[in-house]
């Protein structure tokens, strides 16, 4: 009985393995299927897009007829002027249409996935408008602007030459998309159609083996499941849904029950569910070296998580790296170039950050030489804004306005100063500035000014020396800093010269009138103490001719008429007078 039971069993057990083996075959072709379907689905959507896209990166005709008229315009203007004019607003158009061109060629090769349509569009169709663009640019236009006829006719021949090669590769791009799209959509339509019989057939399969075996499959996976199976069933449902918090009751202690499983399933995905928020909230908080546990998973679950890590790792590294130059560019420490080899979107970050290093290299080397040739005094030398894009251009430009605009107030001061070294005192500044340059006019005016103001006030004690006014002085409250030092100087010197002579022709004046002043005990130097020393040896003669006359009319008085003045006590005219008055004495007495 047991081996009947065993052989009932295995019996059972292999057609059930068929039926499981034939439901598998019927899931997979028909997921092949689906698969396919949708392959082609998307492909047929991405050409018949790409229809579309190779329509739109051609010029609109409607404007290329328009800009064909508008040579053909050009070209039978007969004035001169009116074809110059023509031809300025032809350029205009002709620029929109390139610059058009051009933007779509470049949003479009990056958008193109066919091979063949990319070829077509981003290659051919570039190159011949690019060509129509050249003999447009090379021949047409100064054929034009010349009014040379018979090149403007052969110009004309090689663009319509050009224009027809490019239509005729739009043909060739419509004629394509058109094909693959017809071809894709039938090969389409026979997949679906296999697939649906394939799906009927396994139906129809199923449903034999289901009818005759139903009750015992039935039977049987009540037994194996370990729980009710509406309760089960609502499991699976929650476990669907992405609930796995339900509460499983085994209905028998049996390891090997589907209940058993589902609440081992249960534990894992809790604790896949756990890790996975554990990630999240890691990196939220930055933690971007928080990996999770792969050792606590088995199987599909651990390689499941593995997975994460290795994403991770391969996000993050990239990250990292620029993270890294990020933080050295801010704190200024440019790093070299990246090297490393990464593909997809971290190669576009590596190719960004190298850009961006480049740009900003490119900013360093500028500001070193406006840096360097500021030193070196060639205040005229700028960037070369070009050569930058952007923000970086703006700083570039903003740096040369910058500079342009401290230096031009610079060199009017520089010039300025320049004349008022050399004396030639310029007008007061009337242009207007603002800030510190605004500063700078008014101190160079208020320069002017005080040197204007020192002038004046020197020509001023010249004339009135001049008219012998001694006593005038200079107003030192009317200037400031070492321009008041120097009026003070100015009147001190007057004063130091004038004081001496005060007291010249004061004695002068006294001697001139007989009244011998005392001699002069004030203590002067050079030049002044030579005038004092000779204005004392003046009064020291008079005194002695004084002397010696007093002596004579003492000597006559008392009779003694024969006495004389010692002549050699007198120089020049004294002694001349001494000797007349000796002479004279001389006279009267020898009668006597």
């Amino acid at each position: 009985m047991q081996l009947a039971r065993l052989k009932l069993s295995t019996l059972i057990t292999g057609v059930l393995s068929t039926i499981l083996i034939a439901v598998c075959v019927f899931v997979y072709f028909n997921l092949q299927a689906n698969q396919q379907v949708a392959i082609n689905g998307n492909q047929y959507n991405k050409i018949i897009t790409q229809k579309d896209l190779a329509a739109d990166v051609l010029p609109p005709p409607e404007y290329l007829i328009e800009t064909w008229q508008l040579i053909l315009q050009s070209v039978a203007m007969n004035d001169a002027s009116s074809a110059q004019l023509q031809s300025a607003h032809l350029r205009e158009k002709v620029d929109v249409l390139r610059a058009d061109f051009e933007k779509r060629h470049t949003y479009w090769e990056q958008k193109l996935t066919s091979p063949e349509i990319k070829q077509l569009v981003a290659e051919q169709l570039y190159t011949s408008g690019q060509a129509f663009f050249a003999i447009y640019d090379d021949k047409f236009l100064p054929a034009l602007n010349a009014q040379d006829q018979k090149q403007i006719a052969v110009s004309l021949h090689e663009l319509s030459v050009a224009y027809e090669a490019h239509r005729h590769i739009v043909d060739q791009v419509v004629v394509y998309t058109n094909q693959a799209a017809q071809d894709l959509e039938t090969e389409t339509a026979h997949v679906i159609s296999r697939g649906e019989i394939t799906n009927y057939a396994m139906v129809l399969l199923l449903i034999a083996f289901a009818s005759g075996l139903g009750y015992f499959i039935v039977s049987t996976v009540k037994k194996r499941l370990g729980m009710d199976p509406l309760a089960l069933s609502e499991l699976a449902g929650r476990f669907s849904d992405g609930d796995f918090s339900a509460h499983i009751a085994l209905s028998a202690d049996d390891e090997s029950s589907v209940a058993h499983s589902m609440l081992v399933l249960q534990h894992t995905l809790n604790s896949l569910t756990t890790e996975t928020q554990r990630l999240a909230k890691a990196a939220i908080a930055g933690q971007l070296s928080t990996r999770a546990d792969a050792a606590a998973f088995n199987g599909a679950f651990k390689r499941l998580v593995e997975g994460f890590n290795q994403t991770l790792d391969g996000v993050i590294t990239p990250l990292n790296v620029a993270a890294s130059y990020v933080s050295d560019i801010a704190k200024g420490n440019m790093p070299d170039k990246i090297t490393d080899t990464y593909h997809g979107d971290f190669n576009a970050i590596k190719d960004n950050l190298n850009h961006c290093i480049d740009a900003i290299n490119a900013l360093i080397a500028d500001a070193n030489m406006l840096s360097q040739a500021a030193v070196a005094g060639r205040l005229s030398t700028r960037a070369d804004a070009s050569q930058h894009e952007g923000d970086f251009r703006k700083i570039v430009e903003g740096v040369n306005h910058t500079l342009d605009a401290v230096i031009l107030p610079l060199n009017v001061a520089a010039e300025y100063v320049d004349h008022i070294s050399k004396g030639q005192i310029p007008p007061l500044i009337t242009e207007t500035y603002q800030g510190d340059f605004n500063t700078i006019r008014e101190n160079l005016n208020q320069c002017i000014q005080a040197v204007n103001a020192l002038i004046s006030d020197a020509n001023w004690l010249s004339e009135e020396t001049v008219k012998g006014q001694l006593s005038t002085r200079a107003d030192t409250s009317k200037h400031q800093g070492d321009f008041k030092k120097i009026v003070e100087g100015v009147n001190a010197t007057l004063d130091a010269v004038i004081t001496p002579l005060n007291v010249a022709a004061n004695y002068v004046e006294r001697i001139s009138h007989g009244d011998i002043p005392e001699l002069i005990t004030d203590t002067y130097h050079g030049d002044f103490n030579a005038l004092k020393d000779n204005l004392n040896t003046c009064i020291n003669a008079v005194n002695q001719l004084l002397d010696d006359s007093a002596m004579l009319t003492q000597a006559a008085k008392e009779g003694r008429i024969l006495v004389r003045a010692d002549t050699r006590k007198h120089q020049g005219d004294f002694r001349t007078v001494i000797e007349g008055v000796n002479d004279t004495l001389d006279l009267i007495v020898e009668p006597i």
